[in-house]
């Protein structure tokens, strides 16, 4: 292994890790290298070496987090009800 880079082929157009499915909610990570979020939004994203963060792209400058290998949309908030049970 170099850089912490798997020393075998990775297929980055298949899916990495599927997210639970709630309320008809379900995604997968998707590469960078595929496809990238609308300007602006601000998503799930899987930092190399570090893990599960959230960040905003922006076209011009990139992610707000460095390193970025994967992102997913985040998920629906929870009914209004639901959080004032709290």
């Amino acid at each position: 292994m170099k850089n912490n880079e798997p020393d075998f082929p990775v297929k980055t157009s298949a899916p990495v890790v599927s997210w639970g499915s709630r309320d008809g909610w379900l995604s997968t990570w998707i590469p960078v290298a595929d496809q990238l979020p609308a300007s602006g939004e601000r998503v799930l994203v899987w930092v190399r070496d570090q893990g599960l963060e959230t960040a905003i792209y922006w076209p011009r400058f990139g992610f707000t987090a460095p390193h970025v290998t994967h992102w997913m949309p985040l998920p629906k908030a929870p009914p209004a009800r639901e959080m004032s049970d709290a």
